[in-house]
């Protein structure tokens, strides 16, 4: 149809998240990245990753944002080709939990929006409780905001067939 305006097309940066608990260990670690290698995987979010020197280890291809605390347990990962399309800032937040606001320039990330949430969690359990609050994770916002986690929240409807304690049932209920 000749002489119809055409519409804009919007470009959209790509996005693929990719989450795991390390649990310390190199290997897990490094496995972990041999997968994510074949996947194009634009933010790799890793709980409980292996330190040296206290700090996460590198990852090839990715750039590792973390707050610098006594010990690490949540780093973000995110994959150099991305960093030359995007823009982010780090929000402090309790300590187990990483908080990322990604912006783009002229690209939109989810609807219209040109910048999304990134909230990486690891919930341990301590004497007093969980280390990381569900009213803490889980904010309403008019932003799209994406959570990865570990949060050692055992419940019947994720695992049906496990026996569960009174507590694990209590925990399981408010998160």
């Amino acid at each position: 149809m000749e002489g119809s305006p055409k519409r804009a097309e919007t470009k959209r940066v790509r996005l693929k998240v990719a989450q795991h608990n390390c649990r310390g260990s190199n290997d897990a670690f490094i496995t972990l990245f041999h997968i994510v290698k074949n996947f194009d995987i634009s933010f790799v979010c890793v709980q409980d990753p292996p330190r040296y020197n206290g700090d996460p280890l590198r990852a090839p291809r990715y750039e590792c944002i973390f707050q610098k605390t006594e010990k690490v347990r949540v780093c973000t990962y995110i994959c150099l080709r991305v960093l030359l399309e995007i823009s982010f800032v780090i929000f402090a937040c309790i300590e187990n939990v990483l908080y990322l606001r990604i912006f783009t320039k002229e690209e939109k990330l989810v609807g219209q929006s040109k910048s999304a949430g990134i909230v990486n969690a690891y919930n341990r359990r301590t004497k007093e409780g969980n280390s990381v609050q569900a009213e803490s994770l889980f904010r309403e916002t008019n932003k799209p905001t994406i959570i990865v986690s570990d949060l050692n929240v055992h419940t019947s409807l994720t695992d049906p067939m496990r026996v569960l304690s009174s507590l694990e049932r209590r925990n399981g209920r408010r998160i």
